[in-house]
C-alpha cells in the first residue's frame, strides 16, 4: 500500500478495534482490512490517525499529499511532519505566527485543547480545508481533513459582492464620496470619539453658489461636472483626516477632527481663495464657481443635531450676506 501503516498490537493501547485484530482470521479478515485500508488510501478526505505520543500510525495518500513532504514515507511525529512541508513551502500556509512558534503552539493545543474540534486552514498552494481534531479517550488522534475550496471561494465571492453592494449603498454614484448616510455616520462617530477625548472638532456645510443657475444655462451634464470637480478639489486639498460627504444635491459635508474653529476658517477659506475654474474643452470658456460654507465647532456633550443646526444657520448667514464666504459666527460657536 502507498500509505504508510502501524498499528500497535500490544495491551498497552486499549481500543476495542486493537483487540479485534488481535482475534482476526489470517485468511478472511485481514483481507477485509487490507480492502479497508485501500479504500480509505483512494478516500477524498485526508486521513491521519497518531498515537498518544503523537506519532502518526497511518495517513492516506491525500493526508500525505496535502499536508505532508512528499519525501515523507515512513512513521514519524505528526508535527515534524506538518514542519517539514511548512519549512519546504508546501502544505499549511503560516500568516500570524513563525513555524517556530506555530509547532510548540499547535503541539500544546492537541494535547490540552478540547477532545473535538474542528477549523478552517489555508494551504501553500491556495486551497481551502476543513480540518477536524478527534481525541480518543487513550490519548490517540485521528485527523480528518476534507477539501472546501469551492465552498471557500464561493464564501469569499459573496463576501466581496455584500462588501461592495454595502460600498455601494454608502456612495454617491456621481461624486464618489460618502452619501448622506454614511457622512452622517462618520460625523457622528468622529462626535463620539470627540466626546471621549475632550479634542476639538468642527463640522463645516459647504454649498455651491447658485448652482441651479449653472444647470440652467450649461445643462445638468455641466452641472455634474462641476459637482465632480468640487468634490475632487476637497478630496485633494483637504487632509485625509478630515471627512468629506455629499449629504444633498449641490451640498457637501466636511468634518475636521482634532481642529479648532480658527483653524477649520483658515482651511475652508484657503480652498474659496484656490478655486480654478472648471475646463470645458478648447472650444468653451472655463467656468467659474464659488461655494458658501458654514462653520461650528462642536460642543462637549452636544448631539449631532445641534452641531449640523448651527453650522447651517452660519451657512445661511453667507448665502445672504453675499455668498462666495465663509461664516463662522464664532460669538455662538
Amino acid at each position: 500500500m502507498s500509505s504508510f501503516l502501524e498499528l500497535p498490537v500490544t495491551d498497552e493501547v486499549e481500543q476495542p478495534l486493537f483487540e479485534i485484530l488481535h482475534e482476526l482470521d489470517p485468511e478472511r479478515d485481514l483481507a477485509l482490512v487490507r480492502a479497508l485500508l485501500d479504500a480509505l488510501n483512494i478516500a477524498d478526505i485526508g486521513i491521519c490517525l497518531c498515537d498518544a505520543r503523537d506519532h502518526v500510525r497511518y495517513a492516506n495518500s491525500l493526508w500525505r499529499q496535502t499536508f505532508f513532504h512528499p519525501e515523507e514515507t515512513g512513521p514519524t511525529d505528526f508535527m515534524a511532519a506538518i514542519a517539514r512541508a511548512v519549512a519546504a513551502g508546501s502544505g499549511i500556509k503560516l500568516e500570524t505566527l513563525s513555524l517556530e512558534e506555530f509547532v510548540p503552539f499547535y503541539r500544546k493545543r492537541r494535547q490540552e485543547g478540547p477532545d473535538r474540534r474542528g477549523f478552517y486552514t489555508d494551504m501553500a498552494d491556495g486551497s481551502w480545508w476543513w480540518v477536524r481534531d478527534h481525541r480518543f479517550a487513550n490519548g490517540w488522534f485521528l485527523v480528518l481533513a476534507s477539501d472546501i475550496s469551492s465552498v471557500k471561494q464561493e464564501e469569499m465571492r459573496l463576501r466581496d459582492a455584500h462588501a461592495r453592494a454595502l460600498r455601494e449603498s454608502q456612495t454617491d454614484f456621481l461624486t464618489g464620496l460618502p452619501n448622506r448616510r454614511r457622512g452622517m455616520a462618520d460625523a457622528s462617530a468622529a462626535l463620539e470619539q470627540f466626546s471621549q477625548d475632550n479634542l476639538p472638532l468642527t463640522l463645516g456645510l459647504l454649498d455651491l453658489d447658485l448652482f441651479k443657475s449653472i444647470n440652467d444655462a450649461f445643462g445638468h451634464d455641466t452641472g455634474d461636472a462641476v459637482l465632480v470637480d468640487f468634490a475632487n478639489m476637497l478630496t485633494h486639498q483637504l487632509s485625509s483626516r478630515n471627512h468629506v460627504s455629499r449629504i444633498g444635491g449641490e451640498e457637501f459635508m466636511v468634518v475636521m477632527p482634532e481642529t479648532p474653529i480658527e483653524r477649520a476658517h483658515k482651511r475652508v477659506e484657503r480652498l474659496l481663495r484656490n478655486m480654478k475654474p472648471l475646463p470645458r474643452g478648447e472650444e468653451l470658456r472655463p467656468l467659474f464657481y464659488s461655494f458658501s460654507a458654514g462653520l461650528a465647532q462642536a460642543r462637549p456633550g452636544e448631539h449631532l443635531r445641534s452641531v449640523l443646526t448651527r453650522a447651517d444657520a452660519n451657512l445661511y448667514k453667507a448665502k445672504i450676506g453675499g455668498r462666495r464666504r465663509v461664516e463662522i459666527n464664532q460669538g455662538a460657536a
